[in-house]
């Protein structure tokens, strides 16, 4: 059986190979953050972000001052490429539901 962060870290690994097909110029790669780090970013994103991800607005996601450097670095990113913006948003919609406290979690298999 795999953990919530096992999920996550599957996800998040994939947002991060289409980001750099795509041409993303930072290199992040998902070894570069333990479970610890992945699960943290996906309660901060459902608990600081949630109606901004809901609403697909970018200024809510930059308005935090304290907002994590990658996820910022994401964000500048997509933002300026139109065409990938539905994917990425569907990818922080997953990782924001996989950690709610309302019977959310990974799907099971």
């Amino acid at each position: 059986m795999s953990t919530v962060a096992d999920f996550l870290r599957s996800k998040l690994g994939n947002m991060l190979v289409w980001l750099k097909k795509d041409g993303f110029p930072v290199d992040m790669r998902i070894e570069d953050f333990n479970n610890l780090q992945i699960t943290a970013f996906a309660v901060e994103l459902n608990a600081r972000y949630q109606e901004a991800v809901k609403r697909r607005e970018f200024g809510g996601l930059r308005a935090d001052k304290e907002i994590d450097a990658h996820l910022l670095m994401m964000v500048s990113y997509v933002e300026r490429n139109p065409h990938l913006h539905d994917k990425f948003w569907r990818y922080l919609e997953l990782f924001s539901d996989t950690v709610t406290s309302d019977g959310g979690g990974p799907p099971s298999a």
